[in-house]
């Protein structure tokens, strides 16, 4: 805040220097200009392809009126919101979704280089002690050769195998954006090892977030971006938006999410 809120409970009406700026991070200075010089390997074939592997409900009639909640995106329970999230995202932006039980680690891995735009609704954990095993959590899987199932985590080391081709990476999940912070290196989190995967810009959460008010929080952001906006300005008007309009403007469900990275408009 740029002053003193008169009465602090009245978040509507704080002065953020969000009202006045527009703000976006970075790892390093060689991490910016290497993210905004990223050449892709391959160009990709998808706008965007986003994964919801904790959405349970009918896909064909998802309701756009959830009713508000306190589920938050960490822990591995349901996330009823996730499901409207992706569809109308992928809908808007001519993409394409994966929900539920299609949603797994494998597919990921397999579909993921292809797409301009990665949207992630799922469960994300951060490990501050071991930040490699910090998470992202996808639906599980069955072996068929022992009939067992599997979680289906991808974890932080696993990132670093992927080649992927994305001009924005977007963790809407918990935690994506902490870790252990490594000297010389900074913090080693989720978001770092899209960065190091190929992503060009990332936007990460610094906090374990709502699943109600993060769906309101995306849909508003990818709305700008088809204005052909700046990223960053994309996601602090959307910021500002959700402030304005929604009916819990409290810091917490908005605050927690930040840009990294490339944030020229997408092409």
């Amino acid at each position: 805040m740029t002053e003193k809120p008169v009465i602090a409970a009245r978040f509507k009406t704080h002065k953020y220097l969000l009202n006045t700026q527009s703000i976006s991070y970075a790892f390093s200075a060689t991490l910016q200009r290497e993210m905004m010089q990223k050449q892709h390997r391959i160009n990709p074939s998808k706008p965007l392809i986003a994964y919801a592997p904790f959405f349970q409900g009918d896909t064909t009639l998802i309701n756009l009126k959830f009713s508000d909640d306190v589920a938050m995106r960490n822990g591995l329970n349901p996330l009823e919101n996730s499901g409207e999230e992706v569809v109308r995202i992928s809908k808007a932006m001519n993409g394409e979704n994966r929900i539920g039980a299609e949603s797994t680690a494998q597919n990921f891995i397999e579909t993921a280089p292809r797409a301009r735009i990665l949207h992630l609704a799922t469960h994300g954990k951060a490990d501050d002690v071991s930040s490699e095993f910090s998470y992202l959590a996808f639906a599980p899987e069955r072996d068929s050769t022992n009939n067992s199932s599997t979680k289906g985590l991808i974890y932080v080391k696993d990132l670093y195998n992927l080649s992927l081709n994305a001009d924005l990476v977007t963790l809407s999940a918990c935690e994506t954006g902490i870790g252990k912070l490594q000297r010389g290196e900074g913090i080693i989190s989720l978001a770092r090892a899209f960065t190091f995967a190929g992503a060009k810009s990332v936007v990460t959460s610094l906090w374990s977030v709502n699943d109600s008010k993060t769906k309101d929080l995306m849909l508003l952001f990818y709305a700008n971006l088809l204005h052909g906006i700046s990223k960053t300005k994309a996601l602090c008007d959307a910021k500002r938006s959700f402030i304005a309009h929604n009916g819990n403007p409290h810091p917490f469900f908005w605050a927690s999410f930040i840009a990294i990275g490339d944030m020229s408009p997408l092409r």
